[in-house]
């Protein structure tokens, strides 16, 4: 294993990621600085409610953000290595859809805001539907920006921004503490109006002159052909993995969303991680030509992800330490969640290599959308049955049960593509 890990330590993919990963550590843990504090101070009550905002966000955001990032990175890398120039026009279409999505629910949230929070937070809570649709249309362009530079494969660059807005968050919350001004609504206002003083300098850190191009409606049918399978592919995936929000706190209440989402947000380093690790990997399985290549890869990233994946077990014996020391006794009912999500998360990361060979080198864009609905169906399904039973518990259960599931299918397929080769 040793022998194995000098030579990837070398590699410029492994100095990628060590930017990315100390950018991402960083930012991990601005971000839980935030969450922890919101968490105390708000109480599991109103940190569920917080959470269920949030999660609503997360998830409108990432039914068409994702794929449009992952469009954006798969096209553009390759179109920077033609050196043709045709990178800009992907930019700007992608740009401008973004744009009318984000204003399609800052509209929406506005106009529909107290029958919407009906369906989403089971009571009308408009001004914080309002605030969720507005805090959407506004991450779409900070990962646009993210998402642009990581394509060029400037990762220190991108690595300032992952860590811009959580400190921002967090010197917004430490403010509303200083002025004694902290509820959910504060909290929400400080965690989405920040989101612009973070995305306006990335968005300068990066070539502009695509937005001055002409003829990005050319290429539509192209990023389209790929994009839209990919769009219902992680829609289902978004609310595979937000959902079980919703269903526990319908079946359970906002406490147990709270408690639940405490031992959640602990994992955000690892969330954070596998998500820029997705994104070191993508411009180059992008890039490879042959079975060989993208096969030699996966078994060095696996490599690499089993070392990260012993680290993060490594703390499991320490749950009920780590929920005393950073959300107090109120959050007990969070222990039993924290170590059945430890489990959860090793078979999360380990699908990073998987889910990028599968879009970016075999670009099996519909295959990925139905892998999506298979997880829906059983998270769905499992959290039904289980949280009636365990509450906060069954939702974790749900959650480890879903990502062995999806890696064991994600794994099976690769390993059968490259052997038929």
């Amino acid at each position: 294993m040793y022998r194995k890990l000098i030579p990837l330590l070398k590699t410029q993919t492994a100095k990628d990621t060590m930017v990315t990963t100390v950018a991402t550590g960083g930012g991990a843990l601005l971000a839980a600085v935030f969450f922890i504090l919101a968490a105390r101070l708000l109480g599991p009550e109103n940190f569920g409610i917080f959470s269920l905002a949030t999660a609503l966000s997360f998830m409108l955001a990432d039914i068409f953000d994702i794929a449009l990032n992952s469009s954006l990175v798969r096209f553009v890398a390759a179109e920077i290595e033609k050196t043709d120039g045709e990178e800009e026009k992907y930019l700007k279409l992608i740009l401008k859809v973004k744009l009318a999505i984000g204003l399609g629910f800052i509209l929406l949230s506005s106009i529909f805001a107290a029958p919407l929070s009906m369906i989403a937070f089971g009571k009308a809570m408009p001004q914080i539907l309002s605030l969720t649709g507005l805090g959407t249309g506004l991450q779409l362009l900070y990962t646009f920006s993210l998402a642009h530079l990581q394509a060029r494969k400037e990762f220190v660059k991108a690595g300032i921004g992952m860590v811009l807005l959580p400190l921002l968050r967090m010197l917004g919350i430490l403010g509303l503490l200083l002025f004694l001004s902290l509820g959910t609504v504060s909290a929400l206002v400080v965690y989405f109006f920040v989101i612009p003083l973070a995305t306006i300098p990335l968005l300068f850190m990066a070539p502009t002159a695509f937005l001055k191009t002409k003829g990005d409606l050319k290429i539509a049918r192209k990023l389209f052909g790929y994009n839209l399978p990919l769009t219902v592919g992680f829609a289902l995936a978004a609310v595979a993995g937000r959902i079980d929000n919703f269903i526990l706190g319908n079946l359970a209440g906002t406490a147990s969303v709270g408690y639940y989402a405490a031992a959640f947000r602990l994992f955000a380093p690892v969330q954070y991680l596998a998500g820029s690790l997705a994104t070191v990997l993508a411009p180059r399985f992008s890039t490879f030509q042959e079975d060989r290549t993208a096969k030699t890869y996966v078994k060095k990233a696996i490599v690499a992800l089993g070392a990260l994946t012993i680290g993060m077990l490594a703390f499991l014996p320490f749950s009920r330490l780590i929920i005393q020391l950073f959300y107090g006794s109120a959050y007990a009912p969070s222990v039993p969640v924290l170590r059945i999500l430890f489990l959860g998360y090793a078979a999360f990361f380990f699908q990073a290599p998987f889910t990028a060979i599968l879009l970016y080198y075999f670009a099996k864009t519909k295959l990925f959308a139905i892998i999506a609905l298979v997880q829906l169906a059983i998270v769905v399904t499992a959290n039904l049955i289980l949280v009636p039973r365990l509450g906060e518990s069954g939702s974790a259960l749900a959650f480890l049960i879903t990502q062995f599931l999806c890696l064991g299918i994600l794994a099976s397929y690769t390993v059968y593509r490259l052997r038929r080769s």
